[in-house]
């Protein structure tokens, strides 16, 4: 598979970003993937793993914060990663951490 393969294949279904080779993995292409489904988060290399990656993958399914690792991001990056998250879903407020359970967080939840 080479690199247009890869991006055709991540745009119909973002989910087979599990089968592209790391070393195909380009921002424009994990970007395309999460777009398409939140869920690829768990399939893209760590670099490229950026907060406004995380806000797509979130804001494409709220869910997708349970995927998020603690101390990878500044604590108020990953406030309103988990703001966007809950946003999205209110549901997902069963993966926020608790410490980051805030007031902002839980109004957010239940909009």
């Amino acid at each position: 598979m080479n690199a247009q393969q890869a991006l055709k294949s991540v745009t119909d279904d973002g989910l087979l970003l599990e089968f592209v080779k790391l070393e195909l993995q380009t921002p424009d292409l994990v970007y395309a993937a999460v777009s398409q489904n939140g869920h690829a988060i768990c399939y893209v290399k760590p670099e490229l793993k950026t907060k406004e990656l995380w806000l797509k993958a979130v804001s494409e399914n709220g869910y997708t914060v349970q995927y998020l690792v603690k101390n990878t991001f500044e604590q108020d990056d990953v406030h309103d990663i988990c703001l966007a998250a809950v946003s999205t879903n209110g549901y997902a407020i069963h993966y926020v951490w608790p410490e980051l359970k805030t007031s902002s967080i839980c109004c957010a939840a239940v909009s």
